[in-house]
């Protein structure tokens, strides 16, 4: 009887061990909000020229990408200070860049420079 009582205080502490904050949808939001969520889905390809960039977006005049969707023009994507610090971000630079769908806009995960020829 003692070693099942025992185990009753043991199972109890273990289940409030677990607590409720996990399992309640405010924290799962506020975690969101902490680590927002990432480009999705297949990369695409096109070229262009950078017309700005900072280290959270780039902004790029280019050529379309049909299986994007995406017509030839100016877009703004959005992106990352690694993306930047490798690739060619000064305003005139002739890229390569791949892209992914981010919520209802881009995101650039890759530029690299191209030739002028």
């Amino acid at each position: 009887m003692r070693a099942l009582g025992l185990f009753a205080v043991v199972c109890a502490l273990a289940l409030t061990g677990c607590g409720p904050e996990a399992s309640r949808p405010d924290a799962a939001k506020a975690r969101a909000r902490i680590i927002p969520p990432g480009p999705t889905g297949p990369i695409y390809a096109s070229i262009g020229v950078v017309s700005e960039a900072t280290s959270s977006r780039v902004v790029l005049d280019h050529e379309g990408s049909a299986d994007a969707g995406l017509p030839a023009g100016r877009t703004t994507f959005r992106t990352w200070a690694d993306v930047i610090a490798v690739s060619p971000g000064e305003p005139g630079s002739r890229v390569a860049f791949k892209f992914q769908k981010l919520g209802d806009g881009w995101a650039l995960v890759e530029m690299t420079p191209r030739s002028q020829n």
